[in-house]
């Protein structure tokens, strides 16, 4: 079940609703959503649910935000069941990691550039392991601006990862999902870059030329910092 208003039609036909049941029962938690937008959902004229719907929306309908806006996952939430473990000591060590700007991500040396800023991570992380912070939106709705991102480029991306690269015609790094499309007629590899964010565009290897600069390894998601 690949698309969004497959998705939602089999959630809200679980719960027994009409879609302007479903509607009214959206209004009581965000005043913004017309039946329209919702019968764009259903009628896949969107793939994902905004960002800030997609949590109250998969409430209503006792389903996981991952699995209605991605298809990730279980569709539930285990029943009976705490899904926030018991807190234990920290035992292991930590190591300090550098936050730096995407200027200066993407070079073989990006963990030596001075920063005033420093998050922990593992003692087994590598020591050319540094931090970002995720830019703008188009990495919705998984990842979203103010995000933190652990960046290894000892780590060779393999296709589904999240990679940090260097689009070599503007000089600059971004940071996107990594996509193998096929082979040229020179029988050379081509790559994608795509954004979760389909307003985006996909950076094609053949096309604009980039450089893979390493494999993101963590995520962080801070509420405070999004838009």
């Amino acid at each position: 079940m690949n698309q969004l208003k497959d998705r939602l039609l089999e959630a809200i036909a679980d719960r027994g609703l009409t879609q302007a049941e479903f509607v009214r029962l959206i209004n009581k938690e965000k005043k913004v959503i017309s039946q329209a937008a919702v019968s764009k959902w259903m009628n896949g004229m969107t793939s994902f649910i905004r960002s800030d719907l997609v949590i109250p929306v998969a409430e209503i309908l006792n389903v996981r935000p991952e699995w209605l806006n991605n298809g990730r996952g279980q569709k539930r939430y285990p029943v009976d069941k705490p899904n926030v473990s018991a807190g234990t000591e920290r035992t292991e060590r930590r190591k300090r990691v550098p936050v730096i700007s995407f200027v200066h991500a993407g070079y073989p040396n990006s963990a030596d550039y001075m920063s005033d800023e420093f998050v922990e991570a593992d003692e087994s992380t590598s020591d050319l392991t540094y931090a970002l912070r995720v830019v703008g939106d188009s990495m919705e709705p998984l990842f979203h601006n103010g995000d933190l991102i652990l960046v290894d480029p000892t780590v060779n991306p393999k296709p589904g990862d999240y990679v940090i690269a260097r689009i070599l015609r503007d000089d600059e790094s971004t940071f996107k999902k990594l996509r193998f499309k096929g082979l040229d007629k020179d029988g050379n590899q081509i790559m994608e870059l795509v954004p979760l964010n389909p307003d985006y565009p996909i950076y094609s290897s053949d096309v604009s030329p980039f450089t893979l600069s390493g494999k993101v390894i963590e995520h962080r998601t801070y509420f405070k910092n999004r838009w």
